[in-house]
């Protein structure tokens, strides 16, 4: 079993920046950082624009900028890895272009940290800021394939990890965009 952190490839793939209605922003990050539902989102209704800040292909999971921890897919990327991820996070609709994309909103937090095997990055203050080294609890993990961690009782949400299931979905699918750093094996 291997898991691996969910990047974007940037590549010639565009990037984009999501501008949102009032404080809207602020309230969608607070929601999707606590892994609470956004199900019930009208989120094209709250988008006043949407630029394209690089790039000029468009990949299947598009970073965007202003929701820097929120992954998106296209409508061909949620077709291929929807069944895969049903029990661990929720689709939300956006268009860009005329087409569907998806914010993929994480609900699944784990406590799958192997403290005993992890090296954990801390300054000298003795503030723990994340990992050098991930180790995860085997049984924790099992059976989910996109999910995030906590940390010393705190939701990581600076980091999505996905199982080597959802990886040779993506890659079988030939989605654009992704990357995928192998962050632990047992």
């Amino acid at each position: 079993m291997r898991i691996w952190k969910l990047k974007v490839e940037f590549g010639n793939y565009e990037s984009l920046k999501l501008f949102f209605n009032d404080d809207y922003l602020e309230e969608l990050k607070f929601k999707t950082d606590n892994a609470k539902s956004i199900l019930e989102e009208d989120i094209d209704s709250k988008i006043n624009k949407i630029e394209v800040i690089e790039g000029e292909e468009r990949g299947d999971h598009p970073k965007i900028w202003n929701l820097m921890f929120i992954p998106a897919i296209s409508r061909k990327g949620k077709e291929a890895i929807k069944d895969l991820v049903k029990n661990n996070c929720e689709f939300v609709r956006f268009t860009h272009k005329n087409e569907p994309y998806y914010l993929i909103n994480i609900l699944t937090v784990l406590d799958a940290v192997d403290y005993e095997k992890s090296v954990l990055d801390i300054y000298n203050t003795g503030l723990v800021v994340g990992f050098k080294k991930h180790a995860f609890k085997k049984d924790v993990i099992e059976g989910h394939n996109i999910f995030k961690i906590y940390l010393n009782g705190k939701i990581v949400n600076t980091e999505i990890f996905v199982s080597d299931d959802f990886k040779k979905v993506v890659e079988q699918a030939e989605l654009k965009g992704f990357k995928f750093v192998e962050v632990w094996s047992d």
